[in-house]
């Protein structure tokens, strides 16, 4: 069996760690004016709240979001076909969402930058992938290497950013950062792997994590919580500055996927 390299990992010490909004950040948040984006419902703000103490056990949050190229051997050695191609359809995004047949990890933008995407198979995150789909290349991940691989809890992913500082500061979104005012998703997202060879910033896609939605302690009732939507994490390129904050949670169905889903894995430690 091949061992998981630890350097390719952010470790993370056993520890308590804060996570979640303060009633005073959310205030100051809604209050801003200095976006012109739409503006965000309270109640998504308040998803996180309140701030509060958990305790993790040590483990390891890869560096880098999981690659196509890596998929793609997962793909081909288990023959696994991703929930996207057992539908046979995804959705894509254009002036609006689109829903297209064979949009798949493979084919995530049913358009030129597909083939972009698969040239730099080994420098960008895999996208069009369900949650489902991330927890079943966890387990092969697994089984070829004997080590507990799984997706980060979003405690441990909120940890990662605190402790290493990689969220990607200077992205506000494709509609306001004049980097990518004529690039392409695809073009940009090139460009940061480039720029970060040995990471991948938080805020280029949304990332799978492997917990429930549920209530924070002491936090307002929604009834969306429960075991039916699984948490995102980061935001992505897409996305309005506050779904970037390390804290904002978002939620999907755990067999969503979107050419802004992507997902790390995590190592649990043996001790």
């Amino acid at each position: 069996m091949k061992k998981v390299e630890r350097n390719s990992y952010f470790e993370i010490p056993q520890g308590l760690y804060p996570v979640g909004m303060t009633d005073d950040e959310i205030r100051s948040i809604l209050a801003d004016r200095s976006f012109t984006g739409p503006a965000i419902n309270s109640t998504y703000l308040y998803n996180s709240y309140p701030r509060h103490d958990v305790e993790l056990q040590s483990c390891h949050v890869s560096k880098k979001l999981t690659v196509y190229d890596d998929f793609k051997a997962f793909i081909a050695e288990t023959g696994y076909r991703t929930e996207a191609e057992r539908d046979g359809w995804g959705w894509v995004w254009g002036n609006q969402w689109e829903k297209k047949r064979d949009v798949s990890w493979n084919a995530p933008f049913m358009n030129d930058d597909d083939i972009l995407y698969r040239e730099y198979g080994a420098l960008v995150p895999v996208l069009q992938v369900s949650c489902n789909d991330a927890e079943e290349y966890c387990r092969y991940k697994s089984n070829i290497t004997g080590e507990k691989v799984r997706l980060p809890s979003e405690w441990e992913w909120e940890a990662m950013v605190q402790l290493y500082e990689i969220k990607l500061r200077d992205m506000q979104g494709l509609q306001s950062d004049s980097r990518v005012e004529n690039k392409s998703f695809m073009h940009v997202l090139i460009d940061i792997a480039h720029e970060n060879r040995s990471f991948h910033p938080t805020g280029l896609v949304w990332e799978w994590t492997i917990n429930w939605f549920r209530q924070y302690p002491g936090g307002p009732a929604n009834t969306e919580f429960g075991e039916t939507y699984k948490v995102l994490r980061g935001g992505s390129l897409m996305s309005m500055p506050v779904q970037k904050n390390p804290a904002y949670r978002f939620r999907r169905c755990p067999t969503a996927r979107s050419p802004y889903y992507g997902f790390r894995t995590c190592l649990e430690n043996n001790d």
